[in-house]
């Protein structure tokens, strides 16, 4: 166990989104994620993994249906597919607005996200390059259309790691999209395996909403490791 950490809490406000910040070394790695349920346990259960330094931007008031998809598909007419526009403002606004509130540049940056926000966050790799490691927990990879969408397109920048993980009851879910999840997981994992990216996938204890926090500590851990 790493001796020592202590975070400060501050809040921007931005707009419509609400961000937690937890800085522990301004200068250090800047982990941005969505759909956090508690940014202080995820912060708790990294400090007891021994995490290296990070800071932890929760970023909060993401609408799902629009922000966080990728694109309008027949098959689901509630999503708007709003994640291009969604991710223009959080690397040419909100990430700005952090790294001032901070009063340094992080020596990288990294993407971690649950659910619809797992989704968003290898969406986000064939749009900019600004992140080097990718966290997706429980990802919403079953998204019509999604697997041949990241096999088919061209990522900008190729991360250094990818975190993936799946809670082992997910594919017992009535709903017949969201029972895809974990064999659409595996094959996205492999795909980006393949591209010579180190990556890993971890089947979780529970369902869906089985302990957000610790999946996320656990795949933030992971990619900093050294």
């Amino acid at each position: 166990m790493v001796q020592g950490m202590s975070f400060r809490m501050d809040k921007l406000l931005l707009e419509k989104h609400e961000i937690e910040l937890y800085c522990q070394k301004p200068s250090a790695p800047l982990v941005i994620c969505h759909y956090a349920d508690d940014g202080n346990e995820i912060v708790k259960e990294c400090r007891q993994s021994g995490c290296s330094d990070f800071t932890l931007a929760v970023i909060r008031n993401i609408c799902d249906e629009d922000d966080m998809s990728p694109y309008q598909t027949e098959e689901l007419k509630q999503f708007d597919g709003g994640a291009g526009k969604y991710g223009k403002i959080l690397t040419a606004d909100i990430i700005p607005q952090i790294e001032k509130k901070l009063g340094a540049k992080p020596e990288e940056y990294l993407l971690a996200g649950y659910s619809l926000a797992g989704l968003f966050s290898v969406y986000t790799m064939y749009h900019t390059a600004m992140f080097s490691k990718i966290i997706a927990c429980s990802g919403s990879f079953w998204y019509p259309g999604f697997v041949k969408y990241v096999t088919e397109n061209t990522l900008v920048h190729k991360p250094e790691k990818m975190y993936f993980s799946v809670g082992k009851a997910e594919k017992k879910a009535k709903n017949k999209w969201y029972r895809n999840v974990e064999a659409c997981t595996s094959e996205i994992e492999h795909f980006f395996h393949s591209l010579g990216i180190q990556t890993v996938f971890e089947r979780n204890e529970g369902g869906h909403f089985q302990d957000v926090n610790g999946r996320l500590a656990r795949g933030i851990t992971w990619a900093l490791q050294k």
